[in-house]
Parts: structure tokens; C-alpha cells; sequence
């Protein structure tokens, strides 16, 4: 198994919610926020509190599209979900004023789950309520309650759905960082199995050639100084010498690059430079 094969790791998906998914609930908003001002929207500032009502519904307008664009950025999701409930309580008093603003509803619901995540399912609940609240002020058929609720059921489901996906994909997620963490404490594994090997392979090699050739010369400079025939002594230490050289020279030429096998260091160094260039 190679380092390479050991460190190459597989991508894991993204935890930032699908951008495709924001832009179409964006562009949804506009559209819906276009018909409801068309339908709903009649300022006529007359007293101070129609002239607050004029101002509150563009106000409302934004923000409704500055939180259903909140997943495109990066913006602190705290002052998303403030922005959220501003959204919402703006919505229920513009819905309790004119009920032609009821238009809104289903992108409100959309900024609901957006700005409060986890807690998306309770403000779905507190949409729903307004929703029906401002139904009853309006004296609408009692039948017309249905709707809210229905809508607030169809969001649970979807809720649930939603959820549990998340949860496979966190599981996912978890399973390859895991993963990754066994193949980089392999490839650490291997590395240092390698090192040890080569370690005690070099070791070896020194005490089979070095070790025993300089054991050698040691006890041929004995031998030559008890006997008192130094001519010979030497003749054979330089001999014995001579081959440990030979030996250490293969022991040095077996651990080194292997572009230097075949050619002179320039060359090998011409070899590595050309080829960490680019071409042409």
C-alpha cells in the first residue's frame, strides 16, 4: 500500500444548506411580495396612523426578502432570527389591518423555517395562530380555520422529513470524518513502519560489513604488533580496509536516489529541475 493510496481521502458533503433551494424561496418572495403590495397595498396617509401603516408594510416587504436571502451569506444567525420575528410580527399587524395580506402568508412561512432552524416547527405554530386570529377579527367563515391548521400540518410533515434527512446526513458526515482520521493514522502507521524497517535493515547492513571489517582490522593490528611483522600487518589491515570501503561505498549507493544511479549529481540535478519546470 502506498502513502498516496493511504492519505487520499474522499470529500465530504457540505454542511451549508443547497443555495439552489434559498434562490428559489428568494425569488418566490419577490414574486408574492409584488402581488400582495399590487393587491393589498392602499397608503393614503391620513393621521399618523395610516402614515405608520404605509411605512411598515415596504418595511416588512424587506425584510421578508433580506431573511429568505440569509442562506446566501454569511450573516450571524442570531440577527437572522431577529430579523425573523420584526418579519412576522409586522405581518400580523399589516394581516389584522387588511386581510388582503394574507397573500404574504406562505412566505412568511418560508422566513419562519429559514431564521429559526430547529425552532422553525414553533414559529410555523405561531404563523398558523396569527393567521387564524386574523381570520376571526375579519368574521371569515369558521370553515376557513381549516386552512391554517392544514397548512400548519402540511409543515410538520415536511418538518419531520426535512429533520430526518439532516440527521442521515450528519450520521454521514461523522462516518467520513471518521474515515478520514483511520486512513491519516494508517498512513502515519505506515510511515513509521517503513522508518523502523529501514532502520534496522540499515543496521544490520553496518554490522554485517563496517562492524566486522573494523573488528577486523583491529585484531590484524594486534596480530602484526605480536609477531613484530609490521610490513605484513599493515598489507593486510589496507586490504581489509579497502573492502569496507567498497562495501560502505554499496551501502551508501543502495539508500540514495535512484537518479543517481545511472548519472553524474549534475545530471540528476539537471533531470530534477527540468522536470519541476513547466513545459513550453
Amino acid at each position: 500500500m502506498s502513502e498516496t493510496d493511504v492519505v487520499d481521502t474522499p470529500s465530504t458533503p457540505s454542511d451549508e444548506e443547497p443555495t439552489w433551494m434559498a434562490q428559489i424561496w428568494l425569488g418566490f418572495g419577490v414574486v408574492t411580495i409584488v402581488l400582495a403590495c399590487a393587491v393589498a397595498y392602499r397608503p393614503t396617509f391620513d393621521g399618523v396612523g395610516e402614515v405608520v401603516m404605509a411605512g411598515l408594510a415596504p418595511l416588512v416587504c424587506v425584510l421578508i426578502l433580506v431573511v429568505l436571502a440569509a442562506p446566501l451569506t454569511n450573516w450571524d444567525g442570531r440577527v437572522v432570527g431577529t430579523l425573523g420575528i420584526v418579519a412576522i410580527t409586522g405581518w400580523a399587524v399589516l394581516f389584522f389591518q387588511n386581510d388582503d395580506w394574507s397573500i404574504l402568508t406562505f412566505v412568511i412561512y418560508a422566513g419562519g423555517f429559514t431564521a429559526f432552524h430547529r425552532f422553525g416547527l414553533a414559529a410555523a405554530a405561531v404563523i398558523s395562530m396569527l393567521w387564524a386570529a386574523g381570520w376571526i377579527i375579519a368574521d371569515a367563515p369558521i370553515w376557513t380555520l381549516i386552512i391554517p391548521f392544514g397548512v400548519f400540518l402540511v409543515s410538520v410533515l415536511i418538518w419531520s422529513e426535512i429533520s430526518r434527512a439532516e440527521a442521515r446526513n450528519q450520521e454521514q458526515t461523522k462516518l467520513i470524518e471518521q474515515l478520514t482520521e483511520t486512513r491519516a493514522d494508517l498512513a502515519a502507521s505506515e510511515r513509521s513502519k517503513g522508518i523502523l524497517e529501514e532502520r534496522a535493515r540499515f543496521a544490520s547492513e553496518i554490522h554485517d560489513t563496517l562492524a566486522q571489517g573494523f573488528t577486523s582490522i583491529v585484531l590484524l593490528s594486534r596480530a602484526g604488533m605480536r609477531t613484530g611483522d609490521a610490513e605484513l600487518s599493515l598489507s593486510e589491515i589496507e586490504s581489509t580496509a579497502l573492502e569496507n570501503l567498497t562495501a560502505a561505498r554499496r551501502l551508501v549507493d543502495a539508500i540514495g536516489p535512484a537518479e543517481l544511479g545511472a548519472a553524474s549529481l549534475p545530471d540528476a540535478l539537471d533531470r530534477q529541475v527540468k522536470g519541476s519546470l513547466p513545459s513550453g
